[in-house]
């Protein structure tokens, strides 16, 4: 099935001129009627609940804050402000400053804990995320890659798990090609190397359960017994924990990979909801949009239209013709990086509220 996004819901309609002569009361009742068929329902615009300025380099929305990296003026790097934001009242729950190296933080969500990772001079933190307290630092690592509530470390040819709830590095095992990628199922971590070859570990002990060759890399999605493999070509599902081959999708340089509800969804020039056991494309939307969770942004003359993946029904719409350049669903909350560098949070009605499961 094939959902035309070109086709957008209808402006909303000029009440006619009320004719002279007719009842008050008959008057009211028709533009009434027309204000109720002016659009489809939950077409309302959504409200804005937080917002972030202030040149936000990263970000990440969580049940009930938002959170994010603001890169100082100079852009030097010397420092990062990390700020959380709650999103009943738009208030600041704390700020830190941390130690910036040139690059751009990474941020990602372990429990209570937030986990503040960069690819530059490889620095790794662990903060409480209610406080902003630093619970554990390291620095001069190869690479840091958050996978659930792990850290996947390496340095030196070795690669390493730090449990972020204990603050300690679990096994360090030979690891020499280059971390890329991981991610985590709960029991088992799944990592990638720089020579597309794929390895699951116990993340408890380190002994290896699975190995395989997926080609090139460059993001690892785990869940539902699978992990999810995303290259500059395809995407690639394997069968937790041996990593059999299960099916493989065409994909592009520029594919994003994304749950959504129940399906799996791959967005590039059009968006495919997938089935994740199979691969088969279930339903595709034409035309170009931003994926959110179960949800899909597109962009009109004069407004962008949030869309539910799984039904095509319009939820709301946000005011502006310009498409956010990302968005993400949590529960009642849409986020989105607009202008700038600035983020807005919306709220859904909470009659329509949907959770968006996590991979």
């Amino acid at each position: 099935m094939t959902i035309d996004l070109d086709s957008i819901p209808p402006a909303r309609a000029r009440p006619p001129r009320r004719p002279r002569g007719l009842p008050l009361l008959l008057s009211l009742l028709a533009a009434l009627l027309l204000a109720a068929s002016a659009g489809p329902a939950g077409s309302g615009v959504l409200r804005v609940v937080a917002f972030q300025g202030d040149r936000v380099a990263s970000w990440l929305l969580a049940a009930d804050m938002l959170y994010s990296t603001n890169l100082p003026e100079d852009d030097v790097g010397v420092a990062v402000e990390v700020v959380a934001r709650t999103l009943d009242g738009n208030e600041v729950a704390w700020s830190r400053t941390i130690e910036g190296d040139g690059g751009v933080p990474s941020l990602a969500e372990a429990g209570t804990y937030l986990v503040v990772t960069s690819g530059v001079g490889f620095t790794a933190l662990v903060l409480d995320r209610h406080t902003g307290e630093v619970l554990w630092k390291s620095s001069g690592l190869g690479t840091a890659v958050a996978a659930g509530d792990r850290i996947a470390l390496w340095e030196e040819d070795r690669l390493g798990v730090l449990d972020v709830a204990t603050r300690r590095v679990a096994w360090w095992l030979p690891f020499p090609s280059g971390l890329v990628a991981a991610a985590s199922d709960g029991p088992h971590l799944v990592v990638a190397d720089a020579n597309g070859d794929v390895f699951t570990y116990v993340a408890a002990t380190g002994e290896m359960a699975g190995t395989a060759t997926a080609g090139p890399v460059h993001s690892l999605a785990a869940g539902g017994g699978r992990v999810y493999g995303l290259g500059p070509s395809s995407v690639t599902a394997l069968r937790l924990p041996r990593l059999d081959p299960l099916w493989s999708a065409p994909a592009t340089a520029r594919s994003t990979l994304t749950p959504c509800g129940d399906r799996l969804c791959l967005a590039d020039a059009t968006v495919r909801a997938l089935d994740p056991a199979t691969g088969q494309v279930l339903t595709e939307f034409a035309g170009r949009g931003v994926l959110a969770g179960d949800v899909l942004l597109r962009a009109s003359q004069d407004r962008t239209w949030v869309r539910d993946m799984a039904t095509g029904e319009i939820r709301g719409h946000l005011p502006g013709a310009g498409l956010p350049t990302g968005c993400a669903r949590v529960d009642r909350h849409l986020a989105c990086k607009v202008g700038k560098g600035e983020v807005m949070v919306w709220r859904f009605p909470s009659r329509g509220s949907r959770g968006s499961p996590s991979a």
